[in-house]
């Protein structure tokens, strides 16, 4: 990282990022293209999940190209200056890399789905069978995170 001033080193502290985030960002590549899409996640500490339709071009692309790069920013505003040059942005973010998995076994399924529902403070549910068939839930599993921060005192 260039700026190793903003660096977050603590693994920990970079845990706690993705456990309090609410949205995560996926960087994928369809042929020679990029494509990014948002979704809402579950962390459980090792592993990131989501959910989604079973058909649609992220789930193709996932498909043909595992292989994503991911992003939770936890704070984003802009600090305002009397001059122009000096705004600045305050921000507490964390990058992944890693792979997309598409989860079949049922167990696996019901306990990523209750990572999502307690990532936004839901209680653990019973999923009916219909609801789970009916969803892919993919599982990335990081291989590299790295976390920075801006927010001078």
């Amino acid at each position: 990282m260039r700026r190793a001033d903003k660096e977050i080193k603590d693994q920990e502290t970079i845990i706690g990022i993705l456990k309090g985030g609410d949205t995560l960002h996926i960087a994928a590549v369809e042929g020679s293209r990029p494509y990014i899409f948002t979704v809402n996640y579950g962390f459980d500490g090792e592993n990131i999940f989501f959910h989604s339709a079973k058909q649609g071009r992220k789930i193709n692309i996932l498909k043909q190209l595992p292989t994503v790069s991911f992003q939770v920013i936890t704070e984003n505003r802009i600090a305002p200056e009397t001059t122009g040059c000096r705004w600045t942005c305050l921000y507490t973010s964390v990058y992944g890399e890693g792979k997309a998995e598409f989860l079949d076994d049922f167990d696996e399924k019901v306990y990523a789905l209750n990572a999502l529902m307690k990532q936004y403070g839901g209680e653990e549910e019973a999923f009916p069978r219909e609801s789970v068939d009916s969803v892919e839930v993919i599982r990335i599993v990081p291989e590299v995170l790295t976390g920075k921060t801006y927010s001078p005192k």
